[in-house]
C-alpha cells in the first residue's frame, strides 16, 4: 500500500474517534448515569380539590407538587428540589392565550451547544369527550439531547369551576415530556388547558433551571 494511503486512512481512523468523541462529550455523562426514567401520576379527587383551593395563590412550584402530587418528592433529587421551590408558581393568563412559546438557554463555555426547549399546550373539545395535553420538547440540538430532568404538570379547567382534571409527567434523561389525558361527557361551558413546564439543563449552563407556563384560549362547548 502506497504511504500515502496510509496517512489518509490514519487521518480518517483519528477525525472518526475524534467526532465520536465530541458526540460523548455532548452528554458528557456514563450510560449507567443517563439511564431514562419516566414517572406519571394523576390526581384523584382530594388532589384535585387541593389543586383548587391553590389555583392563583402566591406559591412555589415546589410547594405545589408538595401539597397535590407529594409521591412525587420521593422521586426527585435535593438538588433539582431546591430549584423546585425557588421557582415562583405562574397561572394561566385570564385574557389570552399563552401558547407555542419556546425556553432557551446561552451555550456553556466548555460544549458550545446551545439549547432550546420548546412548550406547547393543546385542546381537542367536543360534546362528547375532551382531549388535553401539555408537553415540552428538545428543538435544538437538532435530532434530540435528553436532559437531566424534564417535568410537564398539566390541567383541564372550566370556567368558574375550576380545575377538573390534572396530571404530572417527570422524567429523567429525557428529550422529551408531556402529559395528556380525556374528559367524558362535559357539560356545556369553556374549557381551556394549562401546563407548567419546568426543567434541569446540563452542568455548565446558566441559569440550570427552567420553567415556562402555557394555556390555551377558552374553547365552547354547548
Amino acid at each position: 500500500m502506497r504511504k500515502s494511503s496510509i496517512l489518509w486512512i490514519t487521518l480518517l481512523v483519528i477525525c472518526s474517534f475524534f467526532m465520536f468523541s465530541l458526540s460523548i462529550s455532548a452528554n458528557d455523562l456514563t450510560d449507567d448515569v443517563k439511564k431514562e426514567q419516566r414517572f406519571s401520576m394523576v390526581a384523584n379527587e382530594e388532589q384535585l380539590k387541593t389543586l383548587n383551593s391553590l389555583y392563583g395563590t402566591d406559591i412555589s412550584y415546589g410547594e405545589l407538587i408538595e401539597k397535590v402530587y407529594p409521591e412525587a418528592l420521593k422521586d426527585i433529587p435535593d438538588e433539582i428540589l431546591a430549584d423546585m421551590y425557588k421557582t415562583k408558581q405562574q397561572w394561566p393568563s385570564e385574557d389570552i392565550a399563552n401558547n407555542d412559546l419556546s425556553k432557551s438557554i446561552s451555550p456553556n463555555k466548555e460544549q458550545k451547544l446551545f439549547i432550546c426547549v420548546t412548550h406547547d399546550s393543546d385542546i381537542d373539545a367536543n360534546s362528547v369527550q375532551i382531549d388535553y395535553s401539555s408537553e415540552s420538547e428538545v428543538a435544538l440540538p437538532l435530532g434530540g439531547y435528553d436532559l437531566p430532568y424534564m417535568s410537564v404538570l398539566t390541567g383541564l379547567e372550566r370556567e368558574g369551576d375550576g380545575v377538573l382534571r390534572s396530571k404530572l409527567e417527570y422524567g429523567y434523561w429525557v428529550s422529551d415530556i408531556s402529559a395528556s389525558n380525556s374528559y367524558y361527557i362535559p357539560s356545556s361551558g369553556n374549557y381551556r388547558t394549562f401546563g407548567t413546564h419546568t426543567g434541569q439543563f446540563p452542568a455548565g449552563y446558566n441559569p440550570s433551571f427552567y420553567t415556562f407556563n402555557t394555556n390555551t384560549s377558552w374553547e365552547e362547548i354547548e
